[in-house]
């Protein structure tokens, strides 16, 4: 399962914050075609001054509330996959979270699984279990 980051502005209601949250997992099972089971997630509130807003640059102007999305995936996915599973976060945050075109940034990061620890200060992924722990 992928780790998701939320930031968002501490304007947001706490139903609000859960529906940017259900909105990107249900893209992540869909698109992603990962687990439904576990979700790895941080929401972060700011106050809105804290948050960098101004993206004149791609032509989306100021908006106070936007939501900043970064999901960490440890297997890559197809160009295909990430425009699909784009699309579903953008059209999941419109129509489960009440968000508008423009009131979010996505960030899709690949790493490899040697990059994940779960706990007890094991790198799961390659690193063998001690026995009799």
């Amino acid at each position: 399962m992928p780790f998701v980051q939320i930031s968002a502005s501490a304007s947001h209601s706490d139903e609000a914050l859960t529906a940017f949250s259900d909105a990107v997992f249900a893209a992540i099972v869909d698109e992603l075609d990962r687990p439904g089971h576990a979700r790895y997630l941080e929401i972060d509130t700011f106050e809105p001054a804290e948050l960098a807003r101004h993206c004149r640059f791609i032509g989306l102007g100021q908006v106070p509330g936007r939501v900043f999305v970064h999901v960490h995936l440890n297997n890559p996915c197809s160009v295909p996959q990430r425009r699909r599973f784009s699309a579903a976060v953008g059209k999941n945050l419109r129509t489960m979270a009440g968000l508008r075109e423009g009131d979010y940034l996505l960030l899709v990061a690949e790493n490899g699984v040697r990059s994940w620890t779960f706990g007890d200060g094991m790198a799961h992924h390659f690193a063998p279990r001690p026995t009799g722990a």
